[in-house]
């Protein structure tokens, strides 16, 4: 979120973001009976290198749980109940 702020002030303009809430999809999830999983990317196929990013990503990866820590992509996979 830090470097996203950095753009924002340097750019002289907004940019415009959509930030998904986990904790809210996970209850409208089981609002309409379904299940949510959290899968964490921690490729970099798709990523810029860069020195910070490699090194989260490792850590995401070695310990699965920071990836509700810091920043990074996740694929969600919802399914409904029958």
């Amino acid at each position: 979120m830090r470097k996203l702020n950095r753009i924002r002030q340097s750019s002289n303009f907004d940019i415009d973001e959509d930030v998904l809430v986990l904790s809210r999809l996970r209850r409208w999830a089981s609002e309409l009976q379904a299940t949510m999983e959290v899968r964490f990317d921690t490729s970099w196929s798709w990523r810029e290198i860069a020195f910070t990013g490699v090194l989260r990503s490792a850590a995401v990866r070695a310990i699965p749980a920071l990836g509700w820590l810091v920043p990074v992509g996740a694929h969600l996979t919802f399914v409904r109940k029958r």
